[in-house]
């Protein structure tokens, strides 16, 4: 399996971080810290918008919403990593720009929850999505991560893309 070209990266390319779903805990800034801090050793420059980090009912979905259409609306962001999951997600829908959306396409990425962007994406705008949490990149296995991560992103691996799996039953 090859991983399509509007997956790859080049150095210095800027990339979205946002929280289209339940937003991260003030108290985990640290942690979307230490993802930037990884995401720039990748040589990316990540620029992170106001949805991140807040409190529960500090967001509305319009604003979570307008948070992600700046960031497709911006020529220079080359893909979105969603960081967030829980289930307000749906909540977007009605205030998403496809057409705007199909027009200056990169990459979402985004996991669990998401998937109801994810389908949207796909479906309303023929975006290339990427079922994948980001934060496994400073997780338990981030050092395992980030190697299949940078390997699957400059094009010389698709580890990251390849999932091992059996049947248990049927």
């Amino acid at each position: 399996m090859e991983i399509p070209e509007q997956l790859k990266f080049s150095c210095g390319d800027k990339v979205g971080i946002v929280a289209c779903s339940n937003p991260l805990s003030p108290t985990q800034r640290q942690d979307v810290e230490l993802l930037c801090e990884v995401l720039r050793h990748f040589s990316l420059v990540p620029v992170c918008s106001g949805s991140v980090l807040a409190t529960p009912g500090e967001r509305p979905a319009r604003r979570r919403a307008e948070d992600l259409m700046r960031l497709y609306r911006d020529p220079d962001i080359k893909a979105v990593f969603d960081v967030s999951g829980g289930d307000l997600a749906n909540e977007l829908l009605p205030y998403l720009a496809f057409d705007v959306i199909r027009k200056n396409p990169k990459p979402f990425f985004g996991y669990s929850d998401l998937t109801t962007i994810i389908n949207a994406l796909y479906q309303c705008a023929g975006q290339s999505c990427v079922l994948y949490q980001v934060r496994n990149l400073v997780g338990e296995a981030g050092t395992m991560q980030q190697k299949m991560f940078r390997s699957a992103l400059t094009g010389k691996g698709t580890a990251l893309c390849q999932v091992t799996w059996n049947f248990l039953q049927g």
